[in-house]
């Protein structure tokens, strides 16, 4: 389990969220961090390629399973893989919001910063459970299906709970 989350794939992996956290935060167009929740930017394409290459990392994974089923180490792997899914994504999400802060964006009202907690908590905890269902891939011999519902669900989250019930109830007051 240990080789899994420092190897150098996983690394790659590691220095590609966090450079994209820094790269997407740079591009969006924003001011304040209750607004950088609330655009799509950070979901179409950044969290979007998150997702794509946690996924590849973990489908390219996939042929050993032979050989770890053999053992009884799935879980063990998955757990890894899941490890891999969460340091990822949680590297991501604080080199977004790091970068913002250092770059001198506001929190915005005093009023939206719990809202914003509330946004960034809830985010971060979809990606924590996507990062799981992702290593879920590993132990599925045909995760096709998985696949569409960890980004239908991330999509669903931003574009539906996100935008019309969390985030109207923070900016509208």
């Amino acid at each position: 389990m240990k080789t899994l989350l420092t190897r150098q794939a996983s690394v790659k992996l590691y220095i590609f969220a966090i450079v994209l956290g820094i790269v997407s935060a740079l591009l969006a167009p924003t001011n304040t961090l209750i607004s950088v929740y609330s655009s799509h930017w950070t979901t179409l394409i950044p969290q979007s390629a998150l997702l794509c290459a946690l996924l590849f990392y973990n489908t390219v994974n996939r042929p050993i399973y032979g050989l770890v089923a053999v053992r009884g180490k799935e879980f063990n792997v998955f757990l890894a893989l899941g490890m891999v899914g969460i340091i990822t994504t949680v590297g991501y999400y604080f080199a977004l919001t790091l970068t913002y802060i250092m770059g001198g964006a506001s929190l915005g009202p005093a009023t939206a910063l719990s809202g914003l907690l509330l946004v960034w908590g809830s985010r971060l905890l979809l990606l924590i459970i996507i990062a799981l269902l992702a290593a879920m891939t590993f132990l599925v011999a045909r995760s096709l299906g998985l696949i569409i519902v960890i980004i239908g669900l991330n999509f669903l989250y931003h574009y539906w709970i996100e935008m019309f019930v969390i985030l109207p109830r923070i900016i509208g007051g």
